[in-house]
């Protein structure tokens, strides 16, 4: 993407493994080192998932969802934009990692893979812990990250124009965003994740875009952008319409 976008080797890449908070992590370090390096200019934030048979069939690879192929970019810096950044936060709860790797081992360099299948690794998961307990303790990471985004925005959830959540299949986001958020689906963008499946890594971006290209917003608008990733990680933004 560097040799493409830019052309040149002033700017340092690297590649970012969260999973489907790869996008929403990135902003969150990007922000940051904004902040500590005065003297960097912009940091370009690129998300690319392609879900291909047949090492990952999108249609069986997991349960509530449909993984949808798409490229996702934001540029961010100090300059205004469409978006002003007013905080971030980030939370991590390890217990759950085993959730998308199972009982499988760790493969020898080289080895082939069959295709990829997560309801099959949840199951030996769920296997050593219940259901319930992953359930309570994924609520409690997301809203743990929630609270205090909007903390540090000094702002609550019902002053938030829109909520960005990941495009889940509606049942699944209904259990794992929408109830424990207390929101009605109304206000995200649940309807037309549901038309374009979960990007990986660059839901959030593409939403972000989507709120833009139908003037959504109304300038001063604040909208709340929820990233979940596989590990597991969560990464909360609230960004203001300019």
């Amino acid at each position: 993407m560097q040799q493409q976008v830019l052309g040149h080797g002033r700017a340092v890449a690297f590649e970012l493994r969260q999973m489907s908070n790869g996008g929403m992590s990135a902003l969150d370090l990007a922000a940051s080192r904004l902040q500590a390096v005065p003297g960097t200019g912009a940091a370009l934030l690129t998300t690319g998932d392609r879900f291909a048979e047949p090492a990952f069939p999108r249609w069986t690879t997991d349960r509530g969802l449909v993984f949808g192929d798409a490229g996702t970019a934001v540029v961010v810096s100090r300059n205004p934009g469409g978006f002003r950044l007013v905080a971030t936060s980030a939370y991590s709860e390890p217990e759950l990692e085993g959730l998308h790797r199972g009982d499988e081992p760790f493969l020898l360099s080289g080895s082939e893979a069959g295709p990829l299948d997560l309801v099959a690794r949840k199951k030996g998961f769920l296997r050593r812990m219940p259901t319930a307990e992953v359930t309570v303790r994924n609520e409690t990471g997301m809203m743990t990250a929630v609270k205090q985004c909007l903390a540090e925005a000094e702002a609550d959830l019902s002053g938030m124009a829109a909520v960005i959540v990941p495009f889940f299949g509606r049942e699944l986001l209904d259990r794992q965003c929408l109830a424990p958020l207390g929101i009605p689906a109304e206000r995200t963008l649940g309807d037309w994740g549901l038309d374009i499946g979960h990007l990986g890594a660059g839901d959030q971006f593409a939403g972000l875009a989507r709120l833009l290209d139908t003037d959504r917003l109304r300038p001063g608008e604040r909208v709340l952008a929820v990233g979940v990733g596989a590990g597991f990680s969560w990464t909360c933004a609230v960004l203001e319409r300019v």
